[in-house]
């Protein structure tokens, strides 16, 4: 998703109904965001490797938006 977003004033309508479709995720399901900095200082890689202890919960998705030095390395853990 596209960082430094003008978010609406109801942020259920950020992640509601199109955004989902989108990226298919159920409209049932919890979804964590995190938005900044993919750097070493942020260590968002820690939180893609947390994800994978969930196993099987098709229920819960992680949206990351943002940019920095660790972004292919938190996709080359997704992959």
């Amino acid at each position: 998703m596209p960082n430094w977003l003008d978010l609406p004033t109801n942020l259920g309508d950020l992640f509601g109904a199109g955004f989902r479709a989108t990226y298919h995720i159920p409209d049932d399901a919890f979804v964590v965001v995190y938005g900044g900095n993919i750097g070493m200082a942020a260590g968002v890689e820690t939180v893609v490797e947390a994800f994978s202890y969930l196993g099987d919960l098709a229920k819960v998705y992680l949206v990351i938006a943002g940019a920095g030095s660790q972004l292919s390395t938190c996709r080359d853990l997704v992959n």
